[in-house]
């Protein structure tokens, strides 16, 4: 089989109003490996079939979801952009000094 152009390579999930579960079919490497890792813990989700480059699976409809994007002013975002930045800092301080012995897990 020839390999798909990008475009090809489509993830449809298809669902009606008078059925509990949705069926997805994808050539997505990632959204595969998403779906592989929640059918491993659980049993909402099931392969139903599998093929040289594509999957098929079925799973309930409360896994589907659309956001609407998030609007945020300017003030806000640079609010948020200050807080990730003392957060990942603080987070690399614990890193190093756990990495330089200083901190022991028990």
């Amino acid at each position: 089989m020839a390999r798909l152009s990008k475009v090809e390579q489509e993830t449809v999930i298809t669902y009606n109003e008078g059925e509990e579960n949705a069926v997805c079919y994808t050539h997505d490497r990632r959204l595969m490996r998403i779906l592989d890792e929640m059918r491993a813990k659980s049993s909402t989700v099931t392969l139903i079939s599998e093929d040289e480059h594509s999957r098929t699976y079925t799973f309930t409809k409360k896994l589907i979801g659309v956001k609407k994007p998030r609007k945020i002013s300017e003030e806000t975002r640079r609010k948020l952009s200050a807080r990730a930045k003392l957060n990942f800092a603080a987070a690399r301080r614990r890193k190093d000094i756990n990495e330089g012995g200083l901190i022991h897990d028990r």
